[in-house]
């Protein structure tokens, strides 16, 4: 199901990948319209590949998830450590896999952690026994990303 900020995600990411389309329609969009996407294109030229860097991943999950019949702890550890390795290399300004004249840093690294500081919090909801039985499943028991806090504790 789709929240709200993930549909305004998924219009930016369309309209985005549209954009020459759209570029050769202009002169059919109103004046709104055309405004819109001249700002679009102009003063947020930046921060939108910044926004959908860090979110894209979050409606890629999304879709995943939906397609499931039931969603597992085994899936949730994973893709939350994925997006923090992710996110923490930007934060520590790793930034080896943007083009830095296509995105805002400072977006891109406040966004980053931000979704840190959102998984930190999401983490604390796990019991032990989630970490064991995710660590523990045949699909997930050899997944070398799965480095849990503190590797002394299991």
């Amino acid at each position: 199901m789709d929240t709200r900020w993930m549909s305004s995600v998924r219009c930016l990411k369309d309209v985005t990948s549209l954009t020459d389309e759209i570029d050769h329609c202009s002169n059919m969009l109103s004046l709104k319209g055309r405004e819109a996407l001249n700002e679009l294109s102009n003063e947020y030229s930046k921060t939108v590949p910044s926004i959908l860097a860090i979110l894209r991943p979050l409606l890629d999950y999304n879709d995943l998830y939906q397609k499931q019949s039931e969603v597992t702890i085994r899936l949730i550890l994973p893709t939350y450590k994925l997006l923090e390795l992710q996110w923490q290399n930007i934060v520590k300004s790793d930034l080896s896999s943007f083009d830095k004249d296509c995105v805002d840093v400072g977006v891109l690294q406040s966004l980053a952690k931000s979704g840190t500081l959102a998984l930190s919090h999401y983490y604390q909801e796990i019991d032990d026994v989630h970490y064991a039985a995710a660590f523990l499943t045949p699909k997930t028991k050899k997944c070398n990303i799965l480095m849990f806090r503190n590797q002394t504790e299991y």
